[in-house]
């Protein structure tokens, strides 16, 4: 029996200010990348054929042909060996998945989001690791790949099934794996290529890349090679070559995918639907407009029929998700050109149908997608109110930071393990909310917003001057500091108020920020606000050189709920507001050491604990959990709980240069900070707390702690590998009013073994 639950650890956490520094390891693995991406062969050192009965051999022809056959691929360096056994996925040869012996490792679903993110940098970063090796001659089979990810994904759909729960990830696994897109054109394109490398030796660099790691852009890349450098004789093969590809990867006749769909199994509904769909596509005289509704409500609906059809009917129906999703896409983008000649009605409903879209591609639950339909009915029943209107879109306006959660709840545990080794891994998120059909949503709701706020009349300030336009809000909050511009790669002034451009990639903590340019809820800049809880206004050129004048000066951005925004420079006037919105930062709390018991070393079932045990023996998420365990047994899941006692033995232990125990250390280190003046303690405070964390992350656990917890766990929940578990980290701070765990807290979800 599988089973879920939370282990609760409750841990000592410091600041947001503190971000992990990079083991030495970490430092080397991300040279290792750079490297890789830079060599003839990335991460490969040469070519082998591995043959089902077990035997490795050199590339030849038929090499496994009397050996019970098997596959030719590159094999891993020593330094992609070493990165694999390290915990890092990479240079994934998904070919393997096709040998039926070889089972596809959905047991453990991080390895599926590790190979998933890897295909997103191949794709992302002009082929990351891969980026030389997708010309080195045997690396990949593509056909092996192709088979290999079938292989992949159903197993897949096997293991987790497509409710709503995992939709986002079976959409995710068809987009992001190579699917196969008509094996005979494949084979025709792949026999083209070798033809002409037959006949002109520089040709073979892009016959390599085509039979490893075919895309799109090779058409492109095979015209200009041509143009330049081909023979010819050769010139109508360079060109039919390119037709194939270009053949090869444009959008399927969606006409035919849903023909195909409505035969077999499907509810009768659904058959009609899929037919008169097709119908539709297949008109000429259909407008971009009805191709947009249309796509859009089916993918809601396909996604609704999806956990009710036999596995080779949900691969279709991802195949045709993704079709779907790619022709909103191109629709959304012709509507968007007349968006100015629209009326609000006809706006609001290309949102209810965008979100019917965002809906059908993962981003969203049905829950939420009720409640931005909910939203849209308010508004078109009876006489709507500027106050109505203005509060119904701010309402809607939260559907981005939902899509954006439901990612990070699939993937960021995933992101931050691989940043480790290549920071672009945290560009997946950002990249794939801008490619979805949020980006059409969230450009019809910014001219809404901007409307709702011409009729309301807000007036925002930049300098005491009333200004109609100019200023955009984007993200609340009150900020004061200098006002200052990023010069190249110049690290950020925590203090400061910035001026970026909307193409910023990269964002240290900051004190606020305006931002040039179009920029909108999946703006880079704002994407990366909003996670760190950071004012954000839009300002347009025609203010730009004004706030120019101002910068080095000291100035305040304020930024309400309701997106009125102020500019202005900073006086004595803004000491009382600024105090005001800052005293939740003088609250503290008085733990009652009376109280607080710290020899108790002994693991905590949920159901032993009440909320009195909050500040005894643990911290307030497990003893408020326990309570609501007790209540309510069957609604609470069992959970394990780590009490304060051990976390008192990591801090009783010897501070590498110096004479004492952690805990003694800190004690003399805050003496010392309390004797330094506000400049010179800004810049003490980081330097202790990584030095702090770094101790904590490299302590070593008793051996009494690692017994008594393998004991527990298997008396509580059974064997070793019978079940999973959510590792979860608690802390009292969150005790303080207004206090949000964001980015302090982590949950590792289902984690087997011990």
């Amino acid at each position: 029996m599988r089973y879920i639950l939370f282990i609760l650890i409750i841990v000592l956490l410091f600041s947001a200010e503190v971000l992990a520094e990079l083991s030495p390891d970490t430092q080397k693995f991300q040279t290792w990348i750079q490297e890789m991406k830079l060599a003839p062969r990335g991460p490969f050192s040469r070519i082998r054929w591995y043959c089902n009965d077990g035997s490795v051999l050199e590339p030849e022809p038929y090499a496994c042909v009397e050996r019970e056959g098997g596959l030719q691929h590159g094999e891993w360096n020593q330094k992609a060996k070493y990165l694999r056994k390290s915990g890092f996925q990479i240079a994934n040869v998904l070919a393997v998945y096709s040998d039926k012996k070889t089972n596809p490792p959905v047991a453990n679903l991080n390895t599926i989001k590790q190979i998933l993110l890897e295909r997103f940098l191949v794709g992302y970063d002009d082929g990351w690791i891969l980026r030389k090796a997708r010309y080195y001659r045997g690396a990949f089979q593509i056909a092996d790949e192709i088979k290999g990810s079938q292989a992949l994904l159903n197993k897949l759909i096997s293991k987790v099934g497509s409710s709503n729960q995992n939709y986002l990830l079976l959409m995710e696994a068809h987009r992001l794996l190579p699917q196969k897109g008509g094996s005979v054109l494949a084979t025709r394109m792949r026999d083209k290529a070798t033809k002409i490398s037959e006949q002109d030796s520089g040709f073979e660099r892009l016959r390599s890349k085509l039979h490893t790691q075919p895309e799109a852009g090779d058409a492109s890349q095979i015209r200009d090679y041509a143009q330049k450098y081909g023979k010819r004789s050769l010139r109508g093969e360079y060109s039919e070559l390119a037709r194939l590809i270009d053949k090869l990867f444009s959008p399927q006749d969606l006409g035919a995918q849903l023909r195909k769909l409505a035969k077999g199994n499907t509810t009768k509904s659904l058959q009609k639907k899929l037919l008169l769909s097709a119908a539709t596509f297949t008109s000429p005289t259909v407008s971009p407009e009805v191709k947009f509704l249309e796509s859009s409500h089916l993918l809601a609906e396909i996604r609704q029929a999806c956990p009710m059809q036999k596995n080779s009917k949900q691969v279709q129906i991802l195949q045709l998700g993704q079709t779907l999703e790619q022709t909103v896409f191109t629709t959304g983008s012709l509507l968007l050109a007349t968006l100015e000649n629209r009326t609000r009605h006809e706006r609001l409903g290309w949102l209810r149908s965008a979100a019917r879209s965002i809906y059908g591609v993962g981003l969203i639950s049905s829950r939420q997608l009720q409640a931005v339909q909910d939203s849209l009915d308010r508004m078109e029943k009876g006489d709507l109110t500027v106050g109505r209107y203005h509060t119904e879109l701010r309402y809607l306006n939260r559907l981005p930071g939902w899509a954006d959660n439901w990612l990070a709840y699939h993937f960021q545990p995933t992101i931050e393990h691989l940043e480790k080794i290549e920071p672009l891994a945290q560009q997946y998120i950002p990249a794939r909310l801008r490619g979805s059909p949020l980006q059409f949503y969230t450009t019809v709701l910014d001219g809404l917003l901007r409307d709702a706020n011409r009729l309301a009349g807000v007036e925002n300030k930049l300098f005491n001057e009333n200004i109609g336009t100019g200023l955009r809000s984007l993200n609340a909050g009150l900020a004061r500091g200098r006002l200052r511009v990023n010069k190249g790669h110049q690290s950020l002034d925590r203090q400061g108020i910035y001026l970026l451009p909307e193409t910023t990639t990269e964002l240290t903590p900051v004190a606020g920020i305006l931002t040039r340019g179009e920029g909108n809820a999946l703006s880079h800049v704002q994407l990366l606000a909003a996670n760190l809880g950071i004012p954000n206004v839009v300002v347009d050129e025609s203010v730009v050189d004004k706030l120019r004048n101002q910068i080095g000066q000291k100035i305040v951005l304020a930024v309400s709920s309701g997106g009125i925004v102020q500019v202005a420079k900073d006086d004595i006037t803004w000491d009382i507001i600024l105090k005001q919105s800052s005293g939740l930062a003088e609250i503290r709390i008085t733990p009652d050491l009376e109280k607080l018991d710290l020899k108790d070393k002994t693991f905590k079932l949920l159901s032993e604990l009440r909320a009195t045990d909050s500040g005894r023996i643990v911290g307030p998420k497990a003893a408020n959990l326990g309570e609501l365990k007790h209540h309510f047994p069957e609604k609470v899941v069992e959970g394990l709980v780590i009490p304060f006692g051990f976390f008192k033995e990591i801090l009783d232990q010897p501070m590498p240069g110096f004479q004492g125990t952690v805990f003694e250390w800190m004690e003399q280190y805050y003496r010392y900070l309390s004797q330094l003046n506000d400049e010179k303690r800004k810049v003490a405070i980081p330097t202790f707390l990584k030095t702090l964390r770094s101790q904590i992350n490299y302590s070593k656990l008793s051996l009494e702690f690692k017994l008594q917890l393998k004991n527990k766990l298997r008396q509580t929940f059974g064997e070793d590998g019978s079940y999973a578990v959510f590792v979860r980290s608690d802390t009292n701070v969150e005790d303080l009013p207004g206090f949000t765990g964001a980015g302090l807290n982590l949950t590792v979800p289902n984690v087997v073994g011990f």
